[in-house]
């Protein structure tokens, strides 16, 4: 039996903010606008000055906006024509350096039988991004300083200027919903410049929509139907994911927090998303094990001991370092590591019955994982996968990062889901009773054939599987919830009933499974 049950969530707010120019007084106006942007709980980058990473930066951006929040692109520079790659349109490209590292495959987005048909850096392809995304609700703005005909159409400065404006705001309006754009061509003085930011950094101040209503100025495109409001609290407690924060519940507000562990300074990337895990899990002895990921550059990190990515640590509960674990007295290293070698963790989870500390991650291109912990084991992530780049290499980041090493030195994994799962959390199912965790009265449990077995959620696959381990083993796999949604979460309740929780274009949804055949509710 499954229902429904609305809630009310914070949101996750992001904003990437891109300087494609030189001018200091500009410079200066994003600054100000990603510090307005913070004060109303967005977690933001600024870039456009690293043309090693800065198309990087950007395209991880776009492929991992929050499916349950507020994302916000800002964009200042100059754009450039370029055609199609069919050649039979013409779109408009943002200047940022550093996007050609990227493979030049198709993205994996579009389906494997779709080729890319966009630009990496065009308008319309982050449009078409944008379209696949199920944020409750996407804000692009523009900030246009010039087009560089690049495509040589032979249009002039202000036709150029109205049709990036016009396939811009309707590439947006018509591929996704809800979303909202912004385009503002400055074609002279006064309204050279970042008009648009000046324009939000004003409403947000006076608590209104992030996008106000604009007098045309020129070609200036102004967002149209409702406004674009925050609608919930920012998701304070949630980010950033470098931070175990440790608080307790006063009816449904979240109170006394303390930070217990947190990345040292030198280890923060600006605004950056490194494919944080941000799991916790607690063992028999009191412990918490918290998960990190890394989505940086050529994945640089995760096998460095001196650095958080791609590292599972072990901390007690208020955030002192065991004097056991594997690296304490490795002055090199952090002394919170478990283990190494992750790439994005999704899920952890400890076996209580059979004292066994399981763990879930994203692959590549195939090569998602469960993976049982062991105290200094390295996983191999980016040496080596059981998927492919995205390019349809074999994983090769060794050899880019200068990392010799040997694969008999590499812990292999448990399970390999390849295709993708796009596995998610994990959680055993343990209901337990003064006798333990075996003698569990069956007619008043739900679900209790499925005692210590281990629920494992997904997002591309919408499937909730239940795993079968003796110890660190698998015995079986089964799916048991079929093509239900996106599973961000699974937890299991206390009297059995087990919690899912659904990306959802409205916010999120839980789902609250009971066994048909129970004759009572639970209370």
């Amino acid at each position: 039996m499954l229902w429904a049950t609305s809630s009310k969530w914070t949101e996750h707010r992001r904003a990437l903010l891109v300087h494609a120019g030189s001018d200091k007084a500009h410079a200066a106006k994003l600054k100000e606008l990603e510090k307005t942007l913070q004060s109303k709980g967005f977690v933001t980058q600024l870039i456009g000055n690293n043309p090693q990473t800065d198309g990087v930066t950007y395209e991880k951006w776009v492929r991992s906006i929050p499916t349950m929040g507020v994302s916000v692109f800002y964009y200042l520079g100059r754009l450039e024509t370029k055609k199609s790659p069919d050649g039979k349109s013409v779109c408009h490209s943002m200047q940022m350096g550093g996007y050609k590292v990227l493979p030049p495959a198709r993205d994996p987005s579009l389906g494997r039988s779709r080729a890319e048909d966009k630009p990496w850096l065009s308008l319309e392809r982050l449009s078409q991004k944008l379209s696949y995304n199920v944020a409750r609700a996407n804000l692009v703005v523009i900030d246009c300083l010039g087009i560089d005909d690049k495509a040589e159409t032979g249009k002039s400065k202000a036709d150029l200027f109205a049709q990036a404006s016009g396939q811009f705001r309707g590439e947006l309006f018509s591929s996704f919903y809800p979303g909202k754009a912004a385009f503002h061509p400055s074609l002279e003085a006064p309204s050279y410049g970042p008009f648009m930011a000046d324009e939000l950094i004003k409403s947000m101040r006076k608590d209104g929509p992030l996008t106000p209503r604009i007098d045309k100025i020129g070609y200036t495109v102004t967002p149209r139907d409702k406004t674009f409001e925050l609608k919930h609290g920012a998701a304070e407690v949630c980010s950033p994911p470098e931070k175990l924060r440790e608080g307790r519940f006063a009816g449904d507000q979240w109170v006394d927090q303390e930070i217990i562990w947190r990345a040292k300074p030198e280890a923060y990337i600006n605004g950056a998303e490194v494919g944080m895990g941000a799991r916790i899990a607690f063992d028999n002895a009191g412990y918490v094990y918290l998960t990190l990921g890394n989505m940086l550059a050529n994945y640089a990190g995760a096998q460095d001991l001196d650095k958080p990515y791609g590292k599972i640590l072990r901390l007690h509960d208020d955030g002192r370092i065991p004097s056991d674990n594997p690296f304490f007295d490795n002055k090199k290293a952090l002394p919170s590591i478990w283990t190494l070698g992750h790439r994005n963790p999704q899920g952890i989870s400890f076996d209580k019955k059979q004292n066994v500390l399981w763990q879930s991650e994203h692959g590549p291109r195939g090569g998602d994982e469960a993976n049982v912990l062991l105290p200094g084991r390295n996983y191999g992530w980016p040496l080596v996968s059981l998927g492919l780049d995205y390019d349809g290499a074999p994983i090769h980041y060794g050899e880019q990062l200068g990392i010799k090493f040997d694969p008999k030195n590499l812990t292999p994994t448990k399970i390999d889901w390849t295709p993708s799962l796009g596995v998610s959390s994990i959680a055993f199912y343990q209901l337990k009773d003064s006798d333990g965790f075996d003698n569990i009265n069956e007619a008043s449990t739900y679900f209790s054939k499925w005692q210590n077995d281990l629920l494992v959620a997904t997002l591309a696959s919408n499937d909730l599987l239940r795993v079968t381990t003796d110890k660190d083993e698998i015995i079986s796999t089964e799916i048991i919830v079929k093509d239900i949604g996106r599973i961000r979460d699974v937890e299991p309740g206390w009297n059995g009933e087990i919690y899912l929780l659904l990306e959802h274009s409205t916010g999120s949804t839980i789902i609250i499974m009971q066994q048909a055949d129970q004759p009572k509710k639970a209370s």
